[in-house]
């Protein structure tokens, strides 16, 4: 092989690889665009999240203020109860 023949077979092969290193960088763009959508998909799940935490709060504080309630509902309606006897005892002694 002459160098001439060499110099074509080399051309060839850096002709190759240039094609090569062309798709490679077609599919790193490619990699970068998908990478960037998850990105945008992952910050918009994480936002989703805290939105879904601050009503999961909400409601948990509202559940405390309901059982609060309940709670002073059932103490109100036991010392109407025991005022309500008394008042019966009473009548019974008449």
């Amino acid at each position: 092989m002459n160098t001439d023949e060499r110099l074509d077979r080399l051309t060839g092969v850096v002709e190759t690889l240039a094609g090569t290193v062309t798709t490679h960088d077609s599919i790193i763009t490619a990699h970068d665009s998908i990478i960037e959508a998850l990105a945008r998909a992952a910050s918009a799940h994480s936002l989703s999240i805290e939105a879904h935490d601050r009503q999961i709060g909400a409601l948990l504080k509202l559940a405390e203020e309901s059982q609060i309630a309940i709670d002073k509902l059932r103490e109100s309606s036991a010392d109407l109860e025991r005022r309500w006897q008394a008042y019966l005892n009473t009548l019974r002694r008449q």
